[in-house]
């Protein structure tokens, strides 16, 4: 629409009427430094003289990870506890008292580990509702617009949530003279308590020892070792919450006073604000 916008994200897909790629050197000679990877001029949608259309489309969905990890199992990770302190006793195998922690035995007896992917992991959900109103004369048009999109991650506590609203007016004031408005306004939220560290803990973290203490409160040291830290902790007790506004507001003027002739002015605003935060228990 002639306005400059940072990311292709910042526009809702449902609005797009078109999409044109310049990739050639006359792009460059246009936008400058901004076109060296090629520029992407879209156009979005506008009212039409006629009868009011009235457009809703949505869709739901559900987000899971098919493929496990491969990890070592209890049994596993305690034989290979076994084979690492036999490597380092001259080929001789120590008790599993001598070398096991009183909740790793525990786990051995009684035959309960810890499966920690099944612990972070939850089956994640997708919603993305849309709904346009486009209407016009032979003098005014307008277009409207409203987008939510709502997602819940596959690890727990891990969401986003899009809005954004567009409107976009066309006013013919005489034959040779028109004014019009672009104005879209997005605000964005996601929660995602350190995802990437928690994924990594989960397949290094021993599956031996217990989650909660008695309480119920979290464990700190599920196997009762410095090394192996209770992953729930950064998904249960952080928080890293994001927030983006971003707002276009634009105006602009038509002018044909002569045949094949146009003239155009823009008048444009964008406005980005984001704010971070995070919060750590004790």
């Amino acid at each position: 629409d002639g306005v400059p916008v940072g990311n292709i994200n910042d526009i809702n897909a449902n609005d797009i009427a078109s999409m044109e790629i310049l990739k050639d050197a006359a792009s460059q000679s246009i936008y400058g430094a901004r076109a060296s990877n090629g520029v992407i001029l879209i156009t979005t949608k506008r009212g039409k003289e006629g009868k009011t259309k009235v457009s809703y489309n949505g869709a739901s969905g559900t987000q899971t990870i098919n493929r496990n990890f491969d990890i070592y199992s209890g049994e596993e990770f305690a034989q290979l506890k076994r084979e690492a302190f036999r490597s380092a006793n001259l080929g001789n195998y120590p008790a599993d008292e001598d070398i096991m922690s009183q909740l790793e035995l525990a786990s051995i007896n009684s035959g309960k580990f810890i499966n920690w992917e099944d612990e972070i992991l939850r089956t994640g959900t997708t919603h993305n509702h849309n709904l346009s109103i486009a209407s016009g004369t032979d003098k005014t048009n307008v277009y409207t617009s409203f987008n939510l999109f709502d997602q819940d991650g596959v690890i727990d506590n891990s969401d986003y949530t899009r809005i954004t609203g567009r409107v976009n007016l066309d006013q013919r004031v005489n034959s040779w003279f028109k004014v019009g408005m672009n104005t879209s306004f997005q605000y964005a939220k996601g929660n995602s308590p350190n995802v990437g560290g928690v994924l990594l803990t989960s397949i290094t973290t021993s599956p031996l020892g217990e989650i909660y203490n008695e309480d119920g409160s979290l464990r700190y040291l599920p196997g009762g070792f410095e090394e192996n830290k209770n992953p729930l902790i950064d998904i249960q007790e952080t928080n890293t919450l994001d927030e983006n506004r971003n707002d276009i507001f634009n105006i602009f003027v038509d002018l044909s006073p002569i045949r094949n002739f146009n003239y155009r002015l823009n008048l444009s605003r964008r406005s980005w604000n984001g704010k971070s935060r995070s919060y750590n228990t004790s």
